[in-house]
């Protein structure tokens, strides 16, 4: 990796930042990256997993969730 200085990273306007971050972001599953899991992020997607096929009805749609978050920020 090229040696990057983020020393003045904070010069740049907050929304500016957002959208490089945003930008990165989304060129991540375009080159095709497989980011291995650690131990204990797969032990973690197995509990959710185990607990989704035990009780399928206790979840939440991204809809859902996406309206929850909603009301917590304009409440």
């Amino acid at each position: 990796m090229a040696d990057i200085d983020l020393t003045n990273l904070s010069a740049i306007p907050v929304d500016e930042r957002i959208r490089m971050a945003q930008a990165i972001w989304d060129s991540i599953p375009s080159q095709h990256a497989t980011v291995p899991l650690s131990t204990a992020q797969k032990e973690e997607l197995r509990r959710r997993q185990d607990a989704y096929l035990a009780d399928p009805e206790n979840t939440l749609s991204w809809q859902e969730v996406q309206q929850a978050l909603e009301a917590r920020r304009n409440g």
